[in-house]
């Protein structure tokens, strides 16, 4: 969770970041809509992954 306060706050404060893709088109807006964390792995082997 320390990862994804992260990753939003850097997302939060910098809403007009200079992206463009590989058509020229450029992001003028970003919001977070969801973040989830999944526990993978297997027994004595747990890996938690997550996604913005």
């Amino acid at each position: 969770m320390w990862v994804f306060g992260r990753a939003k706050q850097a997302i939060r404060d910098n809403r007009g970041l200079d992206l463009v893709d590989d058509f020229g088109e450029r992001a003028i807006y970003m919001e977070i809509t969801k973040v989830n964390k999944y526990e993978g792995g297997g027994p004595g082997a747990f890996n938690w992954n997550g996604r913005i």
